[in-house]
């Protein structure tokens, strides 16, 4: 037992600094391409660093699941280790020409960047936007088995479709967002993810519905990724802020939103029952779009 403990412990911390890596990376690599091309196409260089993310979803989860089933996990994780040294190397040789960084910020103000009032509530919107998303993907899986009535191999295939679409609309939200203004993109985008978690509620019992809207799902949750980005870096340009922070509490926010989405699912399931997370995932995406329209009116 007392191994058991330690064991998991490890493995607890070990996907804690994961995560911290995750997070640091994301943030940093998203406002540097936002820098590196200028406002004009912002947005489109942010979701081109979104698409490995993406990418990594629609084929390393099912690759890693397969392998981890037969052989070791051990040997599953040593592979995922390789590559994110590959990454590490890629990033060390293969930038020739770093872009110059921002004016040095001093420790101290960076934290209190962190609770400049205007940031906080930008960052909101991807809290309760993704949420949204959240509530619905967390539990996409018993959905499909229980509601849609498939057999549990089938469920792959969903998570293929909504992992190559999350892919196709991460690109396609960037390209959206530097073709129109930063607020018509995340309004129409976000308006999109509520009805494509609203519609899996009440169409979800048809199986070539539910392929239809699991990829329709996969497209908008990814769609508004580089469209909220650009929204957070606005801000701060705006409130004379750090690109870095702006982009580092867009990924907090982010990472916010599937602990809370996936809270509030488990919370829908148990008093409401599982039909129900698609209209639940709507309403918080839908309060984010109010968040956003409001914050607009006062800006």
């Amino acid at each position: 037992m007392t191994a058991l403990f330690s064991e998991l412990a490890l493995m607890n911390l070990a996907r804690f600094a994961a995560g911290l890596g995750h997070g640091l990376f994301l943030a940093v690599a998203s406002s540097t391409a936002a820098r590196l091309v200028g406002k004009a196409r912002a947005a489109t260089d942010v979701a081109i660093v979104f698409s490995g993310f993406t990418l990594a979803m629609a084929f390393g989860v099912p690759l890693s699941t397969y392998f981890g089933g037969v052989m070791d996990w051990r040997w599953v994780l040593m592979v995922i280790a390789f590559f994110g040294f590959l990454g590490f190397a890629g990033l060390l040789f293969g930038m020739k020409d770093p872009l110059k960084t921002e004016q040095p910020v001093h420790p101290l103000s960076s934290i209190k960047m962190l609770f400049e009032k205007a940031l906080l509530k930008a960052a909101s919107i991807t809290l309760f936007a993704y949420a949204g998303a959240f509530v619905t993907y967390t539990y996409i899986a018993p959905f499909i088995a229980q509601i849609t009535g498939e057999e549990n191999g089938m469920v792959g295939v969903y998570m293929l479709l909504f992992g190559i679409f999350a892919a196709i609309g991460n690109l396609a939200g960037g390209k959206l967002t530097d073709r129109f203004s930063i607020r018509r993109a995340n309004i129409a985008l976000i308006s999109m993810l509520a009805l494509s978690s609203l519609l899996i509620s009440w169409l979800g019992g048809s199986p070539i519905l539910m392929k239809i809207l699991v990829a329709v799902l996969g497209f908008f949750t990814f769609a508004i990724m580089p469209s909220l980005q650009a929204f957070l870096l606005q801000t701060a340009h705006w409130h004379n802020t750090s690109d870095s922070v702006a982009a580092g509490l867009n990924i907090a926010g982010f990472n916010l939103a599937i602990a809370f989405g996936s809270f509030a699912g488990s919370l829908v399931i148990n008093h409401f029952g599982l039909a129900y997370v698609g209209t639940a995932g709507a309403v918080l995406s839908f309060i984010g779009l109010g968040v956003f329209v409001w914050l607009g009116r006062k800006g």
